[in-house]
């Protein structure tokens, strides 16, 4: 059952703004670790919600960027390009090394994707450039394989398997074995490109029993598809077979609640509750300046009513000064003849 994340009973009273933003958060990246990306981006869009539209404090730039991670993961590399920008934009300003190192890989990563081989090279550069000076060692992998990647992308394959088994030494060491089997699938696939079919079938399998091992049935599924690519070079029709049979149940198992569609439909909704909002806003803006007029327009009437009076009231003196003037003006007449005499 997924947890409410809007209701109350997710939160502590003592919580803060920025405490609930991070649990939600956090639970967007649990959701991840468990391949729901739907109920990820749900939960990423929730937490947005409680910031504001121009917010660009670090928690949004981290938003941002896992939100760039799922699209990514998702095959909708554009968008990820678009959320990692946003990101990317705010960690420069707050002069975060740590998460630029991070981005700069990502936006690597999704270059190699989309094939634009001239910014997937400077980010590389980069992100190594980052890693190697803000990071410590068991960060290097990661770096490391998006440039093996690009290498790769360039038939540059010695290159590629150097860099490849550098990250593998990395992550033997400090034990990770998810990105182990990351590694792995890749030197298959390598292999498979130069022919070297028994080394691919070697690294497969070895990839297979971590990640099963892992419960990671992405990582088992690229297995399963390296392995049916090896055994059917090999002729080896029977076990080609199986490993398509495997590879497809698990394609099944991933994509069944999280299709594109879904996916998309988890963006446009927040975009829609987001436009609705701003409408609100715009309606309320709209009210007080309906207000305003309303008190303007009232004291405008004043004015023309106390100008009007004051008109009025000017043109009575003005009136009075002339009767005044006219009256006078014959006794005054007669005062100074009589002083001539």
């Amino acid at each position: 059952m997924k947890p409410s994340i809007s209701g109350k009973s997710c939160f502590r009273k003592s919580w803060n703004l920025s405490d609930r933003i991070l649990y939600i958060n956090n639970l967007g990246v649990a959701y991840c670790c468990v391949m729901k990306p739907k109920l990820a981006i749900e939960t990423y869009f929730e937490a947005l919600k409680h910031l504001d539209d121009n917010d660009e404090s670090e928690i949004a730039a981290d938003i941002y960027n896992n939100l760039g991670e799922v699209f990514r993961s998702s095959g909708d590399a554009d968008k990820a390009l678009e959320y990692f920008d946003k990101a990317r934009n705010i960690y420069i300003k707050a002069e975060n090394n740590e998460r630029m190192a991070l981005i700069y890989n990502n936006l690597a990563a999704t270059n190699i994707i989309t094939n634009d081989i001239p910014k997937a090279e400077e980010f590389c550069q980069l992100a190594m450039e980052y890693y190697k000076k803000y990071l410590t060692e068991p960060y290097f992998p990661v770096a490391l394989n998006n440039l093996a990647s690009l290498r790769s992308n360039q038939q540059r394959f010695d290159e590629a398997i150097e860099l490849y088994n550098e990250s593998l030494t990395i992550a033997k060491k400090y034990g990770n074995e998810s990105l182990q089997t990351t590694v792995l699938n890749n030197l298959a696939l390598i292999a498979i490109e130069r022919e070297d079919y028994d080394s691919a079938v070697k690294s497969a399998q070895e990839s297979l029993s971590t990640a099963h091992k892992l419960q990671d049935l992405i990582s088992e599924k690229k297995a399963y598809s390296s392995l049916k690519d090896a055994w059917q070079f090999q002729l080896d029709i029977a076990r080609a077979y199986l490993a398509q049979s495997m590879e497809l149940e698990l394609a099944q198992r991933i994509n069944e609640v999280n299709t594109p569609l879904d996916i998309a439909q988890a963006e446009a909704l927040f975009l829609q509750k987001k436009i609705e909002r701003a409408v609100r806003g715009y309606r309320s803006q709209n009210e007080t300046l309906e207000d305003s007029y309303k008190v303007i327009l009232h004291k405008t009437q004043e004015l023309e009513t106390k100008n009007n009076l004051l008109t009025a009231t000017n043109r009575l003196l003005n009136r009075i000064i002339s009767i005044i003037t006219h009256d006078v003006r014959g006794p005054v007449a007669t005062i100074l003849k009589l002083q001539k005499c």
